[in-house]
């Protein structure tokens, strides 16, 4: 079940992965609403930060996450804290977790804070509205905040 060898990423993340499934191991080991609580219990997002697994799993987890809930999280912990996830639902999630990290259908790597990839996406939707925009502006007024040139008048000279 474990790689032989940890030379791989793939090796390393299932490493990981098992440290992370043993700190949840059972219900007595799982808490909602804190990283850590003072009873020595951890969330899923708490468990991949003591494993030393969260910039390298986060990602597989949210994936994992989606496609035993059904639903899209933004963050592992806006799963972990909803009210209708249980125990088993967590259990569920580091299976399928597993099976994408050893069936390499999943990328594994740094996930960027979720407020970081919030704001790129933002950004991107501004950048792509505004430049859908500008050519219309630009025939309007010849640009931004500017009226556009009027032709000035030449006089028409009559005199010989």
């Amino acid at each position: 079940m474990f790689p032989e060898s940890t030379d791989t990423i793939d090796g390393y993340a299932l490493l990981k992965l098992a440290a992370v499934e043993r700190l949840l191991a059972d219900e007595d080991h799982w808490c909602k609403g804190a990283l850590r609580d003072g009873n020595g219990r951890f969330c899923l997002l708490g468990a991949l930060d003591v494993a030393g697994a969260r910039h390298l799993l986060e990602p597989v987890m949210l994936r994992a996450v989606r496609e035993v809930s059904g639903k899209r999280y933004w963050r592992v912990e806006s799963f972990n804290d909803d009210r209708r996830t249980t125990h088993p639902d967590i259990l569920r999630v580091l299976d399928c977790a597993r099976e994408q990290v050893a069936s390499r259908s999943v990328p594994l790597g740094y996930a960027e804070p979720w407020s970081r990839r919030c704001g790129q996406a933002v950004r991107a939707f501004c950048a792509r509205t505004a430049s859908a925009i500008k050519p219309h502006l630009g025939r309007m007024t010849g640009g931004f905040g500017r009226l556009a040139p009027q032709p000035v008048p030449v006089p028409v000279s009559t005199a010989k």
